[in-house]
């Protein structure tokens, strides 16, 4: 288990520092390749530890995928907020941790009941893990359109940014 975190934290760190090196390079899209990358690679390693007998090599390619899954987390979160206007920053992120509390709740439920429809057991069980890690490779899909159009998101927030610098912050209460 401390491999798995280990190579989480390598990742989340070695993702962060990859993505901002690229575009210090030139590579604007680079917030969104870097994850982007990383989700595709986390799929065979994540799938090879899951299938495999082996309690060594299992745990290495565990900590591998656990380390690409990882990698995905910096640049994605500074993505998202390189695109959305900073006095919008806390509507964008309430309604994104609403959405994500919603599908994270159900997800056990959804997780027990599809290792029942495989089966149950042990083989429901690694059918189901195996099964989930098809987001993850759809995610990584969806960032190929992602790149093209995340340059214009980045300027037209700019652009946002600079026509609203001069105007008063909205009072609350």
């Amino acid at each position: 288990m401390q491999f798995l975190v280990l190579g989480a934290l390598i990742g989340v760190v070695a993702g962060g520092h990859f993505s901002e090196w690229l575009r210090r390079r030139g590579r604007i899209d680079a917030r969104i390749l870097v994850p982007a990358v990383a989700l595709f690679l986390s799929v065979p390693f994540l799938g090879g530890g899951i299938w495999t007998a082996n309690p060594w090599l299992g745990t290495a390619l565990m900590t591998l995928g656990a380390a690409m899954l990882a990698a995905a987390i910096a640049p994605i979160d500074a993505a998202r907020l390189d695109i959305i206007h900073p006095r919008m920053w806390g509507r964008g992120e309430s309604g994104r941790m609403a959405l994500r509390l919603a599908f994270e709740g159900s997800a056990p439920l959804l997780f027990g009941a599809m290792s029942g429809w495989l089966g149950g057991g042990e083989k429901g069980l690694m059918l189901t893990f195996l099964l989930m890690l098809t987001p993850m490779l759809m995610a990584s899909l969806v960032a190929v359109p992602a790149r093209r159009t995340y340059p214009r998101g980045v300027a037209t927030a700019a652009a946002s940014v600079e026509a609203t610098a001069g105007a008063p912050r909205p009072r609350l209460g």
